[in-house]
C-alpha cells in the first residue's frame, strides 16, 4: 500500500490554495499539514511540520517561493519540492532547477497532470511539465549552458527527461547529493 503524502502548500491565492488542498485530499487521500500565503509564514512553520512534499508557488507577496526552498533546503532535507507556478520565464525554471527541486508544473496544466505531478514527485520521482522541459532544453542549448561542464549537461538532460536524482546518480555513478548540486 502506498504511503499517504504529507503535503504543505505555499500559494498566496487563498481560493486556489484551498481548492488544491481539497482536490489533493479528496482525489489522492493526502494529508495537508499546512497552508501558507507568504514566504515568512512558510519559513517560520514548515520546519516543525516536516512535510514529505512541499508544493510552492514562485510569486508570493513578501518574496519568492524559490527563496523559501533555498532557505529551508538544509532544514528539510527529506522534503520533496514541486514548484507550481504561472510564471513561464526561463530564469524561474533555471533557478528552480539549480535549487534541486523535484518538479515544476505550470498552473495552466490539467487537473490530471497536476495530480500526476504531485504523485510522481511525492513518491520519489521527478516531474517537469512540457513547458518547463522546453525551457530547460533552451538553457542547455543557449549560451547560459556554455558555463556547464559536460557532466552537468548530462545531469540536466536527465532531469529534463524526468529521471529522479537517485536514478541519475546510479546511472552516472555519482552520489545523490552530487546530482542535487
Amino acid at each position: 500500500m502506498t504511503t499517504s503524502l504529507r503535503i504543505a502548500l505555499v500559494d498566496d491565492q487563498t481560493i486556489f490554495r484551498e481548492m488544491l488542498a481539497h482536490i489533493l485530499v479528496t482525489n489522492l487521500h493526502a494529508h495537508i499539514l499546512g497552508e501558507f500565503s507568504t514566504a515568512a509564514e512558510a519559513i517560520k512553520h514548515l520546519p516543525t511540520l516536516s512535510p514529505s512534499l512541499l508544493v510552492v508557488d514562485v510569486v508570493l507577496p513578501d518574496g519568492s517561493g524559490l527563496d523559501v526552498v533555498a532557505r529551508l533546503k538544509n532544514k528539510l532535507p527529506h522534503t520533496r519540492v514541486l514548484v507550481l507556478t504561472a510564471n513561464e520565464r526561463l530564469e524561474v525554471v533555471q533557478q528552480a532547477s539549480q535549487l534541486g527541486v523535484h518538479g515544476i508544473v505550470m498552473k495552466g496544466v490539467s487537473l490530471a497532470e497536476l495530480q500526476a505531478a504531485v504523485q510522481t514527485v511525492g513518491h520519489g520521482g521527478a516531474y517537469y511539465c512540457p513547458t518547463s522541459l522546453r525551457l530547460l532544453r533552451q538553457t542547455l542549448h543557449s549560451s547560459a549552458g556554455d558555463d556547464l561542464t559536460v557532466r552537468e549537461k548530462q545531469v540536466a538532460m536527465m532531469i529534463a527527461r524526468g529521471k529522479s536524482s537517485k536514478a541519475i546518480a546510479s546511472e552516472l555513478q555519482l552520489s545523490v547529493k552530487t546530482v542535487g548540486n
